[in-house]
């Protein structure tokens, strides 16, 4: 992407989400002409806890497996998630599953419900039925959610947006459910199949409103970056004439601001609002999110960690009339 620049580390972020990327079609081409496409999913899943494993603070750990609460019985049945964030210095695994042929990342583990901090179901394609089995999944949580940690957060990770899917509003419809399940916070799409520079970034909240008069922008759910209509105009200003375009300006020197490109969509049921944006920058701000998250610092806390942003330069718009 010759038209970025960034904050340190966005290169090596973008290579990340290259990497999981380039793993997911390798896996996928293999696994093509096969029956049965288990492995296909269950590789990437274990490629993206990897990713995280190296990511995140030592003391937290990933891992597949089963969230475990404080039962007097055996009658409840416990419940599998792609990927679980945990305590790793004061919790005990209960258990282990797997053998001398699986790598760590393959490895099932029993983690006791207090010490999860963050739950996430990993999807290859943004559909309404994919987002609608990751919400049943992370609902499952519900009889024991008082057990859980008291930052504990879930979402979704899609691996793709394909063309034919970016006018489906029920989709988004579909996670505004999210707000039913017990801290559902969004989730993460790697790539939109019409451009896969940007990444999707979906954030579900209440907006204390029921007005319906409000005007909502539902679809396409994503266009190109490099498509919107935002300028620099000859007077030095900013121009977004896009509709559903938008901008994050970052202040990066003394009267300088640089600027991440942004496409978003919103859909909105009663006070519940969902949006999914599109930028260069949107892959980092997952990390920056999830890092806050583990931390329980909310959107506007200063100790909110700040790295690996990309921003976008800005084309001149030549006023033709002069």
């Amino acid at each position: 992407m010759d038209n970025c620049y960034g904050q340190h580390g966005w290169k090596e972020f973008l290579r990340n989400r290259k990497d999981i990327l380039t793993e997911f079609d390798k896996v996928r081409e293999q696994t093509t002409n096969r029956p049965i496409h288990v492995a296909h999913g269950q590789a990437v899943e274990a490629y993206i806890r990897k990713w995280l494993a190296e990511f995140i603070p030592k003391k937290y750990a990933i891992t597949s497996g089963y969230i475990i609460p404080d039962l007097y019985d055996n009658s409840g049945k416990i419940y599998h998630y792609d990927i679980i964030i945990y305590n790793r210095l004061e919790a005990p695994i209960l258990w282990t599953e797997g053998n001398q042929d699986n790598s760590e990342q393959g490895k099932y583990r029993a983690i006791p419900a207090k010490h999860v901090v963050a739950v996430y179901e990993v999807k290859s394609r943004l559909t309404k039925d994919n987002v609608a089995d990751a919400l049943s999944k992370l609902d499952q949580t519900k009889d024991f959610s008082s057990q859980l940690n008291k930052n504990y957060t879930c979402g979704a990770i899609f691996i793709e947006l394909k063309e034919t899917d970016k006018n489906k509003e029920s989709i988004l419809k579909e996670l505004c459910k999210g707000a039913n399940v017990f801290g559902f916070s969004g989730g993460m799409v790697l790539r939109y199949e019409g451009d896969d520079t940007p990444t999707g970034i979906i954030s579900i909240f209440n907006t204390e409103s029921n007005s319906e008069a409000e005007s909502i922008h539902c679809k396409p759910l994503a266009k190109r970056i490099d498509d919107l209509k935002i300028y620099i105009t000859e007077e030095g200003n900013l121009e977004i004439t896009e509709p559903g375009g938008g901008a994050i300006m970052v202040v990066t020197a003394e009267n300088t601001w640089s600027v991440s490109k942004l496409y978003g969509v919103t859909y909105k049921e009663g006070s519940i609002s969902v949006y999914l944006s599109w930028s260069r920058s949107n892959f980092s701000e997952f990390c920056i999110n999830l890092l806050s998250a583990l931390e329980g610092l909310p959107y506007n806390d200063k100790n909110r960690p700040s790295f690996g942003r990309v921003f976008d330069k800005i084309e001149q718009k030549i006023n033709l009339s002069n």
